[in-house]
């Protein structure tokens, strides 16, 4: 599914789908984006690499400067750092969507964690050489 950059703000989200943008180099990123492409039976999201054309004009249309990991566009709004994590937990099944109750930690402290392992994420987790290529089988859940 190839991104228009014309498209409008309310015409982001596919249906009730809501668009994960995420490091494409990063294997921690890349493990995320596998648990949730296995879980998310209802197909609640759809997927762009930071790196790809759709996900240069997601950032560029909702002015993000730099994707450290993963960010959600759903319902009109952008979420990043935990607020991100808590909303994509939020729209899962049982028992996934109870990992949300750390949204009752402040933000300050869950948003710190967040950086510090994104951070890190290459140095613990790896970088691939090249940017993620959805198989044939996901290719209906990614933008390019």
């Amino acid at each position: 599914m190839q991104l228009d950059p014309n498209i409008l703000l309310d015409d982001l989200v596919v249906g009730n789908r809501a668009i994960v943008l995420f490091d494409g180099y990063c294997n921690f990123c890349n493990s995320s984006i596998n648990f949730l492409l296995k879980i998310d039976k209802r197909k609640e999201f759809l997927f762009a690499p930071s790196q790809s054309e759709s996900g240069k004009i997601l950032a560029a249309k909702f002015n993000l400067k730099s994707i450290d990991s993963v960010v959600l566009i759903a319902d009109g709004k952008v979420y990043i750092y935990s607020s991100a994590i808590i909303k994509i937990l939020s729209k899962l099944n049982y028992p996934w969507k109870i990992l949300g109750i750390i949204k009752i930690a402040p933000a300050f402290l869950r948003d710190a964690i967040y950086k510090w392992i994104a951070k890190n994420r290459y140095n613990w987790f790896w970088k691939r050489a090249t940017c993620r290529i959805p198989t044939t089988a996901e290719r209906e859940r990614f933008l390019d």
